[in-house]
């Protein structure tokens, strides 16, 4: 895998859920940023639906594209944004239904790949959290007909900023 891992040896709680559109996500973000919330791991797999279906050559070259995004908060300081942020059109998107299930998948359906291998790579988020409290990626971007992924790896500043927190030192240092 190349490099160290970043090992967030800290107890959270952890949640899991089904966030299918954008009007989930916005209330997920709203929760993230609460100053009640202290700690906070939020891991979010988005992939694209098929697009102009009526279009032979959209409908063969689209809806293989996703990523994973992880966000992570720890005592109020936000040090991995999370997907709204990371994806500001998220936070925009005022169409997207709530709670969503079955009302987009008409218009955009997802292809199956693509879902398998959003699964598959939230997958190895979570057993990296389980298993070795490690948190590697930020953003995975993938594309499922390419069997491609684009990792953006935590930066070295930014695991400085957590064993600073961890430590109990000054927040603002």
């Amino acid at each position: 895998m190349g490099g160290s891992a970043w090992k967030p040896t800290i107890e959270i709680w952890k949640g899991a859920g089904c966030l299918p559109y954008n009007a989930t996500r916005r209330l997920l973000d709203q929760y993230f940023f609460q100053d009640e919330v202290e700690n906070l791991i939020y891991i979010d797999a988005g992939v694209e639906g098929v697009a102009g279906l009526g279009e032979v050559q959209n409908v063969q070259e689209s809806g293989f594209g996703g990523q994973i995004v992880c966000g992570f908060k720890y005592r109020s300081e936000v040090l991995l944004q999370p997907v709204g942020r990371v994806y500001t059109n998220i936070l925009e998107d005022e169409d997207s239904p709530f709670p969503g299930c079955g009302v987009q998948i008409q218009s955009a359906p997802q292809r199956s790949a693509t879902n398998k291998t959003a699964a598959q790579l939230a997958n190895n988020v979570v057993n990296n959290l389980l298993h070795t409290h490690s948190i590697y990626q930020h953003v995975i971007n993938f594309n499922a007909q390419l069997c491609g992924t684009s990792p953006q790896l935590i930066s070295k500043d930014i695991k400085e900023r957590f064993e600073v927190l961890k430590q109990g030192a000054d927040v603002n240092v």
